[in-house]
């Protein structure tokens, strides 16, 4: 199995990251939109990292698919990333943490 195959890359956006030729390899935009880069992690970290910025609603919308993401992401990410921008962002919000739902758990374990 090749290592395109195992990252889920097209190899054609493989192939065009290791041109000889630096014209022809895949630009830095296009590489960001490329399926290779188009996970629920990905996804998932982009969002905590950019949250100062996003709406009430974006914030709204994510929080509440947040429950479900969770368990298909690595106890690492989930303990060291995304549980800490759930800290900031109740930090900066004020909010009130009634809603356990949002503190993410996964076998057990807490943030």
């Amino acid at each position: 199995m090749s290592c395109a195959s195992t990252l889920g890359w097209c190899a054609q956006d493989y192939q065009r990251l290791l041109a000889s030729q630096p014209t022809r390899r895949l630009n830095t935009a296009k590489l960001a939109e490329s399926s290779a880069l188009r996970t629920k992690l990905v996804d998932t970290i982009s969002f905590m990292e950019s949250l100062a910025v996003k709406d009430s609603n974006e914030k709204d919308s994510f929080f509440k698919r947040l429950p479900t993401v969770l368990p298909t992401l690595p106890l690492p990410v989930v303990q060291r990333k995304v549980c800490k921008s759930i800290v900031v962002m109740i930090s900066w919000e004020r909010c009130a943490a009634d809603d356990t739902s949002l503190l993410p758990t996964k076998d057990g374990v807490a943030c």
